[in-house]
């Protein structure tokens, strides 16, 4: 596997750099509610998986209007993107280091300076889950500042906004264990 650090030297290296660990990309295209290309100041493309979010997959419910919201939100502009370590923010995707991807925290065009925690209305990744539009995903451990992803989804689910409007929305975990299994 490679590691976080060389991580930073191959994909990340024509990145624009807008502050200590906070990359800048426009974004190419959207693959789903997590996921999407960005192109670096080479025009190479760069994979960005959202930290701490979990979309439903495109075949499942909600899963066209989870990629539909991040579109409307992304695709065409510059992002700001904190990259964070993918075993502890992106566990659903076991590989993703050897397939150049990166887990990130990303912020809407000209913001995240800083971690979503500090400022949770800047981050993309905060809003798909507090607009319901995604889980937050389920992580091995208890981290810090997990406890307003958790809110969020609270509050999303109360409010039975975006997939809590459905009446038995399936995690996406358990949606590609049944169906992606076969």
């Amino acid at each position: 596997f490679l590691t976080m650090k060389k991580l930073f030297f191959f994909p990340l290296l024509f990145l624009s750099v807008t502050q200590a660990n906070v990359f800048q990309c426009k974004v190419y295209d959207v693959i789903d509610g997590d996921r999407f290309v960005c192109l670096d100041t080479q025009q190479q493309k760069v994979t960005i998986l959202l930290a701490n979010v979990d979309a439903p997959e495109l075949a499942q419910a909600y899963g066209q209007q989870s990629k539909q919201v991040l579109s409307e939100w992304i695709k065409g502009k510059n992002i700001n993107f904190l990259a964070v370590n993918s075993e502890l923010f992106c566990t659903r995707e076991q590989n993703m280091d050897e397939k150049g991807w990166i887990c990130a925290d990303v912020g809407f065009e000209g913001y995240l300076t800083e971690p979503t925690i500090s400022n949770p209305e800047q981050s993309i990744n905060y809003q798909m889950i507090e607009q319901g539009h995604a889980w937050l995903a389920p992580s091995p451990v208890h981290l810090f500042g997990m406890t307003i992803y958790r809110k969020a989804e609270h509050d999303a689910r109360e409010a039975q906004r975006g997939l809590w409007a459905n009446t038995d929305p399936v995690m996406p975990w358990v949606w590609r264990e049944r169906n992606l299994s076969q």
